[in-house]
């Protein structure tokens, strides 16, 4: 019934017509804080309350527009609940005193940002935690939740998937790790190439041996199938009720008994049409009510998960009952993605291909995409806008697809074996042609040019000898991966 609101149908006009309208007042939010952390034990209500109510009403003021934040009633009641139980489990029950150095302002400061940091897109990080600190000056920043066993873990869980360890894309599973604890409705939100599937399986992983309990993960993509498929319907001829594929799969996960826990993993495009029926599921009914009466409680045993490049088609309802995982493209970017491909090279071909990577592309940080990249992004115009991950894995499967044996096909490039120099050179010769298609394949003619001279400044010895208005993409590599027009 809200007019303009996301996910629902605006009423025609000779229906309108019926009803009276009303205006609603929004709450007074810092009254709710103080009542609620009153209720949750804390002694300083009135001041805390004031000083979370500013905290959101800058973030709202100050912070970049995303469609994942969420600064409402629901989240701020979500964070209540939290910093209750964090005092709950610290507090002395003999003479009702908190240890040394734990204090409420450290407790509700430290769950403020591990509530909210990981939701946060990369540029708004900085500041978030910069507010935070003017607004409990006094406070030394307090330390980050240990979890000795999941950290011993997670190295070994990274390696059997043949990833690499890298500190802020290990931190996101961290982070995951911790948003189960306290949702049951998780929503892993970025640009694909940010190892958002592989975040959730690692986790899994590790948890399996960590717990020793067994874990499932069920994965459907909600957009392959109808609404009316997904949840169930009525036979139109038979008039016989027809069980959905996520019904069967919820009712699977939750039956009574389960010795397993279960991960249901949306991985799809999230739109009004289909996650609204979750509202029940992801609020705190966690009941799943189907179109023929039938209700299916969530057992504790079970999370629901959404793994989505965007939220922008998601309504506001949606977005504040889940927590918010968000992998920023910088989070992970191309650096250990290019090195975990390089582990899995011969042994002959990796000392030279991590030199030609740093020759040539350097390295990537939050701050700068590496020297390629940088580049591309400062004097170039791609015709089609791609993820620097995708682009990398697309070099270096080209680079593969030349010098790998490929069933009963024999590669293009044949590569020496004895002679470590002339391999060296011709697996340079072969990485130069990967990235040229691989990473700059969708530059038009003017701008592979440039990209042609760009290259030849760094060392015009690898490249092609090339005639008037030609460039490295009029060449190719013959079988002893020399040059050839």
């Amino acid at each position: 019934m809200n007019p303009g609101y996301a996910g629902r149908q605006e009423l025609p006009e000779n229906l309108k017509a019926l009803f009276r309208g009303m205006m609603m007042m929004v709450p007074n939010f810092e009254t709710i804080m103080a009542v609620k952390l009153c209720s949750q034990g804390y002694d300083k209500y009135i001041m805390l309350a004031t000083k979370f109510f500013q905290l959101y009403d800058t973030c709202k003021q100050q912070l970049s527009k995303q469609r994942h934040y969420d600064w409402g009633l629901r989240n701020i009641l979500a964070v209540l609940r939290t910093a209750g139980s964090t005092k709950r489990s610290l507090i002395n029950p003999a003479d009702f005193t908190l240890p040394k150095g734990k204090h409420e302002e450290i407790l509700l400061f430290q769950t403020l940002r591990d509530m909210n940091l990981s939701k946060m897109v990369a540029q708004d990080v900085p500041l978030f935690l910069s507010l935070l600190q003017d607004l409990f000056p006094k406070e030394e920043p307090p330390t980050k939740a240990s979890y000795p066993e999941l950290f011993a873990q997670l190295p070994t869980s990274i390696a059997k998937f043949d990833k690499v360890y890298h500190d802020d894309w290990v931190l996101k599973i961290v982070q995951l790790f911790e948003t189960t604890r306290v949702r049951h409705g998780i929503m892993l939100v970025g640009p694909s190439g940010g190892g958002k599937s592989n975040i959730s399986n690692i986790l899994m992983d590790a948890l399996i041996t960590v717990n020793k309990t067994n874990y499932k993960m069920p994965r459907m993509n909600p957009k392959a199938v109808k609404p009316q498929e997904m949840y169930g319907m009525t036979d139109p001829q038979s008039q016989e009720w027809v069980t959905g594929v996520f019904a069967a799969i919820w009712a699977r996960a939750n039956t009574k008994g389960n010795s397993f826990f279960t991960w249901i993993m949306m991985d799809g495009p999230v739109d009004a049409i289909w996650i609204e029926d979750l509202n029940t599921v992801l609020d705190d009914n966690k009941i799943l009510t189907l179109a023929n009466g039938d209700r299916m409680p969530m057992t504790d045993m079970c999370k629901i998960m959404f793994e989505v490049e965007t939220l922008k088609n998601a309504s506001p309802a949606t977005v504040s009952r889940a927590g918010i995982i968000y992998c920023s493209d910088t989070d992970l970017d191309w650096g250990p993605v290019a090195e975990g491909i390089i582990r899995l090279r011969p042994e002959n071909q990796r000392a030279t291909l991590r030199a030609v990577v740093e020759k040539y592309m350097s390295n990537s940080d939050p701050l700068f995409p590496g020297i390629l990249f940088n580049y591309i992004i400062r004097n170039l115009k791609p015709t089609q806008e791609s993820d620097r991950v995708g682009l990398v894995c697309s070099a270096f499967d080209l680079f593969s697809g030349l010098v790998d044996t490929h069933g009963d096909a024999a590669p293009p490039v044949k590569l020496v074996k004895d002679k470590d120099d002339e391999l060296a050179k011709q697996l340079e010769r072969v990485f130069l042609y990967s990235i040229a298609w691989g990473v700059c394949g969708l530059l038009d003619s003017d701008d592979r040019a440039k990209l042609d001279g760009w290259l030849r400044g760094i060392d015009d010895s690898f490249m092609p000898t090339c005639g008037a208005n030609e460039t490295i993409f009029e060449y190719f590599l013959d079988e002893t991966a020399n040059w050839a027009p």
